[in-house]
């Protein structure tokens, strides 16, 4: 798990396009090179990755909670989340 002090020194190195920073079960922190910082979370459905984003400022905590909720919703009712996610650009409020 990332500490806080890891997230906010986090810096992507010159020579890589983006630095991925594992937070453990799927979410990880993406530091590009211009120093932009992204919460992801990655998972698989219907046999493809897929990713989704979080806004600027959100907690970890509450990431963490949404990465829970979706992933409960994906053994649930799979054809629900596919209407669900059809829109690309779910994001989550801080």
């Amino acid at each position: 798990s990332l500490t806080d002090l890891a997230c906010r020194t986090a810096v992507c190195p010159a020579e890589q396009k983006s630095l991925r920073k594992a937070d453990g079960k799927a979410l990880y922190l993406e530091v590009t090179a211009a120093g932009g910082k992204y919460w992801r979370w990655k998972y698989r459905f219907a046999g493809k990755e897929k990713r989704l984003a979080a806004r600027t400022g959100a907690t970890k905590a509450k990431l963490r909670e949404a990465a829970n909720d979706h992933m409960a919703m994906l053994e649930q009712n799979p054809e629900r989340v596919m209407s669900y996610f059809q829109d690309r650009h779910v994001r989550y409020a801080a």
